[in-house]
């Protein structure tokens, strides 16, 4: 965009208008010098009304002059400048075309750091003209969650002011980053079928729950009112008792059962290890129903 010098635009009755006053005027002088000839020049003046015609032809063309000067500006989407609005926003060409050249790539401003950072407009520019930019709701909504996250994130929340995991809702859940009502919807799931959770290293159990997820969960969430029920001594629980524990099924309590019946016992949970197919992974889980005595 190459914006062009001002130029006034004369319709057809200013052109009349100063045609007539430049007779008007010629008239006048032309009347002057002959008056001054005259014997009686110094008793020669303008007639009144004349004189009021010409004040008025002279203020309409004042008038004019400041209606093209002016521009009312009106809140508008940064988003969408087009040539004639950068030229009346007093834009800078390279700036203009900064924007376009980022707006082509399909990418959008949402907010007047994003536009200063894209243009390069210098901050009086901004001053003068950004309190204009009217952005969509949608994308003040957005830029408002982002904040209300920083400033949650900025503070680490001690475990009283933490909430219970076991008492968080689906709604509870989405909107915490990178949960979504996918992975709300399978943690819920999981903690119904663990009969609630009994520790937060259980989110685990929930297959694709990424790591980062994991972490931005347990900023806000731990477990706080777990079941109550007591630690089983796995060197003494039957099989029937290792097969109600959520992470072995028979052929796995059995395989267990008999791995500590021939050891007469295991002093740690890593001799598990040893034993065919057994989920080194679930040790910590597991830990939290069983104990070894």
């Amino acid at each position: 965009m190459k914006p062009q010098k001002s130029q006034l635009v004369w319709t057809t009755s200013d052109r009349v208008g100063i045609f007539a006053l430049l007779i008007l005027i010629g008239g006048l002088i032309t009347g002057v010098y002959f008056a001054k000839q005259s014997k009686n020049s110094s008793d020669f003046t303008i007639d009144e009304p004349a004189h009021q015609n010409i004040l008025q032809i002279v203020d309409s063309l004042k008038n004019k002059q400041n209606q093209q000067k002016s521009f009312k500006i009106y809140p508008f989407n940064p988003n969408f400048i087009t040539d004639y609005k950068a030229y009346s926003l007093k834009m800078p060409t390279e700036a203009f075309d900064k924007l376009q050249a980022y707006r082509n790539k399909g990418q959008w401003i949402n907010s007047k750091a994003d536009f200063k950072k894209v243009t390069g407009v210098s901050d009086d520019w901004m001053k003068t003209y950004s309190g204009y930019f009217k952005f969509p709701d949608w994308v003040i909504e957005q830029q408002q969650k982002q904040i209300d996250h920083q400033k949650l994130a900025e503070k680490e929340l001690s475990f009283d002011e933490k909430k219970d995991l076991n008492l968080a809702n689906i709604e509870d859940l989405i909107k915490i980053k990178g949960v979504g009502d996918y992975y709300a919807k399978k943690i819920i799931q999981r903690r119904e079928r663990l009969n609630g959770f009994r520790g937060d290293v259980q989110l685990k159990d929930v297959y694709g729950l990424s790591y980062e997820v994991e972490n931005e969960i347990m900023k806000y969430y731990t477990v706080k009112t777990s079941t109550k029920n007591k630690l089983i001594d796995i060197n003494t629980a039957s099989i029937i008792q290792l097969q109600q524990i959520p992470y072995f099924d028979y052929e796995l309590a059995r395989k267990i059962f008999n791995f500590i019946k021939l050891r007469e016992g295991i002093s740690s949970f890593d001799e598990l290890n040893k034993i065919k197919d057994f989920p080194t992974y679930k040790i910590p889980q597991l830990k939290l129903y069983l104990n070894i005595q």
